[in-house]
C-alpha cells in the first residue's frame, strides 16, 4: 500500500494544477522520494502518450497505458531501442552497443547465446544457493533498529545473484552495481560531482574488465 506522507498530498496538489503541456517526468527527485505516482495517474487518464518538449535530456514522449507500452515494445520497425534505452542520446563519438539497446535482428542474435544462463534449468540448478544467500542476509540484519532495506537486502543480494550468473570475482561484486549506477546516472540523480569524461573512463573500466574475462575464458 502507498503510503501517504506530506511530500505525496504537496505532490498531488502539484499534478492537479501541473500543465501538461510542458510537464517533465525525467525530473529524479519525483522519483526518490516517491512522488511520481499522482503525475503518471494523470497522464494515464488525460494523457497517455504525452510529449515533453523540453527537459534537460532534449524533448522525449511518455507512454503510459500497458497497450500502447507493448504497441511499442514490440514493433522495432517503427519505435527503435538505438542508440538508448535512457532518456536522452550519449555523445556521437561514445555510443558503445548491447543487446539491450539493439534493434532486430542484432538484439535477438546477441540475446541468444546469453539466456542459457538466466533459464529455467540454470536457476534451478543454483535454486539452493539462491536460497543460502537471502538467508545469510536476513539472518545479518540489524535487530531492534532502523536500517537501510535497499542497502543491506537489495543490492547485496541482487549483486550476489550477478556475480554468480557473470561468474564475476565475488570479492569484487560491488562493482557491478557501481558500474550500473554511473551509467545510468545523471548530473541530477548520482552524477551530480563527475564530469563527463570522468564518467567515460569508468565506462572504459567497465567494458574493458568484461571484455577481459571473455577473451580469457575464449582462450
Amino acid at each position: 500500500m502507498l503510503q501517504i506522507t506530506p511530500a505525496l498530498e504537496a505532490a498531488r496538489a502539484e499534478a492537479r494544477e501541473a500543465d501538461l503541456a510542458t510537464l517533465d517526468m525525467s525530473r529524479p527527485e519525483r522519483f526518490v522520494n516517491s512522488t511520481h505516482w499522482p503525475f503518471f495517474d494523470r497522464m494515464r487518464a488525460e494523457d497517455p502518450v504525452h510529449y515533453c518538449p523540453d527537459s534537460e535530456f532534449g524533448p522525449y514522449w511518455s507512454i503510459t497505458k500497458w497497450t500502447d507500452i507493448m504497441k511499442v515494445e514490440t514493433n522495432h520497425r517503427v519505435f527503435s531501442s538505438q542508440p538508448t534505452i535512457f532518456i536522452g542520446n550519449p555523445p556521437d563519438d561514445f555510443q558503445p552497443q548491447s543487446f539491450i539497446t539493439s534493434d532486430e535482428p542484432r538484439h535477438s542474435k546477441w540475446r541468444k547465446p546469453v539466456m542459457p544462463g538466466v533459464g529455467p534449468h540454470r536457476l534451478e540448478d543454483i535454486e539452493a544457493l539462491i536460497r543460502s544467500h537471502a538467508i545469510e542476509i536476513l539472518d545479518g540484519l540489524p535487530r531492534n533498529e532502523d536500517f537501510n532495506w535497499v542497502e543491506h537486502v537489495s543490492i547485496e543480494l541482487t549483486t550476489r545473484m550477478l556475480a554468480t550468473l557473470f561468474d564475476f570475482p565475488f570479492e569484487e561484486r560491488h562493482l557491478l552495481p557501481y558500474w550500473s549506477d554511473v551509467i545510468t546516472a545523471t548530473p541530477l540523480a548520482g552524477a551530480a560531482k563527475m564530469e563527463e569524461e570522468e564518467r567515460r573512463d569508468i565506462m572504459r573500466d567497465f567494458v574493458g574488465r568484461f571484455s577481459q574475462m571473455f577473451m580469457e575464458r575464449q582462450a
